[in-house]
């Protein structure tokens, strides 16, 4: 953004909640004040607290944890204002982001962003490539979003997106399921796996997994699960998902090699739903 002092109105301007800005103070002063009086305006903190926790821990915070984080962010307990730190640790230390009372609650949680499902596939598995670049072009096509590409501030989907259906019907919102379509149902996965099978020689720009934690597991399918589960599920898995990939590892051909076993569990795994949504 650039100031063009010919095109700037130096008049005087009154703005949100009446706060007035004296004439002939010049652009950048003008552009101060007016950030000055939209940070301290009330509803700043509320708004603000409501979209990070969306973002960090459930797409549907109650009122009093809006509340309570909203008042961290109006005074961190030393008298100021916008402490960042403060407020993402009341965010994440708060009762409803701790609490496994509130894990099977209708509302609680979110789904995971594609692009930090894939980040964090590739850093459990601390994913590299032979020229020491992390090359991933273009993930908008299979994605639905990719780092530092947002079209908007609301970043690649609404705040109160409301996904039609069940979740509409319950009252609820779903931001992320504004990018969850029916081509990104079928990318993502289909994404998620082109990192587990590479080829034997991979090029020297694609991004490999080291897979030797799950090849120490491989032959003792519950310490295998048990590993899937706690990286990249949260310890979230249901019996029943645990139970079908226990049973289509039982089924995979006896010629097949630990490594083929382990990318079976690892892709059945990373395309749960265990591991798209965060509870």
């Amino acid at each position: 953004m650039m100031l063009y002092p010919a095109y700037h109105d130096d008049g005087p301007k009154v703005i949100v909640g009446g706060f007035r800005i004296p004439a002939h103070l010049g652009g950048t002063r003008d552009l101060g004040l007016a950030l000055d009086a939209l940070f301290q305006h009330r509803n700043t903190g509320p708004i603000f607290c409501r979209q990070l926790i969306q973002r960090l821990v459930t797409s549907n915070p109650s009122p009093g944890y809006v509340y309570r984080v909203s008042r961290v962010f109006a005074d961190n307990g030393q008298g100021v204002r916008g402490d960042l730190g403060a407020v993402v640790r009341a965010i994440l230390l708060d009762y409803e982001a701790r609490s496994p009372n509130l894990h099977h609650d209708l509302g609680y949680g979110k789904m995971k962003e594609p692009l930090l499902r894939v980040t964090a596939l590739l850093r459990a598995f601390d994913a590299s490539a032979r020229n020491g670049r992390f090359y991933i072009p273009n993930p908008e096509s299979q994605l639905g979003q990719a780092a530092l590409r947002s079209p908007t501030v609301f970043n690649f989907f609404e705040p109160d997106y409301v996904s039609p259906g069940a979740l509409a019907a319950a009252g609820l919102y779903a931001p992320e399921y504004e990018i969850f379509t029916a081509s990104t149902a079928i990318t993502v996965p289909n994404y998620l796996q082109g990192f587990i099978f590479t080829a034997a020689q991979p090029p020297a720009a694609a991004l490999t997994l080291k897979l030797n934690p799950l090849l120490a597991l491989v032959k003792t399918p519950d310490p295998l699960l048990d590993y899937l589960d706690l990286v990249l599920c949260g310890g979230s898995m249901e019996p029943n998902a645990r139970r079908r990939i226990e049973q289509a590892l039982m089924a995979l051909p006896s010629k097949d090699t630990d490594l083929d076993r382990a990318r079976c569990a690892l892709e059945l795994t990373v395309t749960s739903r265990a591991a798209a949504i965060q509870r």
